[in-house]
């Protein structure tokens, strides 16, 4: 009941990042018509005019590929589309908010920037600018003015932030905006802290002091021993992970190798044959050891909150191979016909999890990132007794830092 309650509590937090993102804009920007000027420099202002429209955060910005992609499948022809009906028709293909379709002109030495904004669920024209620009070379700085222009059009915000302002924040990651489909590679490692249920059963026949080398004020034997929230120390896991992200929502496999996790020396409580009882004491760190693998899918979701940084987060869920030994505890897990120690087994578990963290942008490909990571590993195990069930449930909180590449 508990798992449940984590998981919805998770699935709430994943809703909640994608919801947070799904209230943005959808904007569709075609490229300018070029007169009097040449194709290629039109087509590097509508992409100029695509980034900063981007990074003012107000608007999910639809790719120039991936427009390209839907038209060319609807068999539709954007070239030389200047007209309200013609955007509309394109934008409710693209599932656009807004339109953005305009030319790029030059009268004299001046070069000219016309824009008009179309309103695609009303079907009309909602506003139309310009900006000029004394040169070729002052393009890149008009457009950037006339960006945050269009911006605070668009979105109905009043009041203007000058260029010189937004300069001040300029960041590598920013001189371009990240592609909304992105593929990305990371790895990383840092500590991790482990908490250890660990229980052993067996019914017919009972299990016994001997074969478990414990000691205590208990029956030689017993059905059941148990101890629960074990400390084992801390750990340095290390992970790598490749995912997808399709606009703020994506998807990763992940391997993750916790570390070798022993019972440290403590005394705890425990629990004889369901019956709790205290001042248990491990006087050795290598009780019960185990190494942990796992091999995970993560859901995620991710919340830019500036040019350079975003926020994401989601739940995990996977396989893990764990492998388990004592120089204490007999079993038949080296023969069949020998009752003997150490006692090692290699079993298959069941993950699930959630993880959390912070993705600052050093450049649109380079990245370094913060996590925290939640997650919990159950695998069972029988020593190769028969009518033996044993347990092993793994809860372990990692705080990760590492690099990742995208493109």
């Amino acid at each position: 009941m508990k798992a449940i309650k984590i998981i919805i509590v998770m699935l709430f937090l994943f809703i909640s990042i994608i919801q947070a993102e799904g209230g943005k804009m959808r904007l569709a920007i075609l490229d300018l018509q070029p007169k009097s000027v040449s194709p290629n420099t039109a087509s590097m202002v509508s992409d100029l005019l695509r980034t900063e429209l981007f990074n003012t955060g107000l608007f999910i910005v639809i790719e120039r590929s991936e427009m390209q992609t839907i038209l060319k499948e609807q068999e539709f022809q954007a070239g030389g589309c200047t007209d309200t009906e013609c955007a509309v028709q394109i934008g409710r293909l693209l599932s656009a908010n807004k339109m953005l379709v305009g030319t790029l002109g030059k009268l004299g030495e001046k070069y000219i920037i016309n824009a008009r904004i179309v309103d695609v669920e009303k079907g009309v024209m909602e506003f139309a600018d310009n900006a000029k620009a004394n040169s070729e070379g002052d393009l890149d700085t008009a457009v950037k003015e006339f960006a945050g222009k269009l911006a605070n059009k668009i979105s109905g915000k009043t009041g203007m932030v000058p260029y010189a302002e937004l300069k001040k924040e300029s960041h590598p990651a920013a001189d371009k905006s990240r592609p909304s489909i992105t593929t990305f590679i990371d790895v990383f490692g840092g500590l991790g802290w482990t908490k250890l249920d660990l229980k052993f059963s067996r019914y017919d026949p009972p299990l016994s002091k001997g074969e478990m080398d414990v000691y205590g004020s208990f029956s030689d034997t017993f059905t059941s021993i148990s101890w629960e929230g074990l400390d084992t120390g801390r750990k340095m896991p290390l992970g790598f992970r490749m995912g997808y992200f399709f606009y703020n929502f994506g998807f990763a496999f992940d391997f993750f190798y916790s570390g070798s996790i022993n019972v440290a020396k403590q005394i705890t409580d425990y629990s004889i044959n369901e019956i709790k009882g205290d001042n248990f004491s491990f006087q050795v760190d290598d009780y019960f050891k185990v190494e942990v693998y796992t091999f995970l899918m993560e859901l995620l979701g991710r919340l830019p909150v500036s040019k350079a940084l975003d926020i994401y987060g989601g739940g995990v869920f996977g396989i893990s191979a764990n492998t388990w030994n004592s120089p204490y505890i007999y079993g038949y897990t080296h023969t069949t016909s020998s009752f003997s120690r150490p006692s090692e087994e290699t079993k298959s578990g069941l993950v699930f999890g959630a993880v959390a963290g912070l993705r600052w942008y050093f450049t649109n490909t380079f990245s370094l990132l913060g996590e925290g990571r939640w997650q919990k590993n159950s695998f069972e195990f029988t020593r190769n007794i028969d009518k033996e069930k044993d347990e092993a449930r793994l809860t372990t909180i990692s705080l990760l830092i590492g690099t990742g590449i995208s493109w």
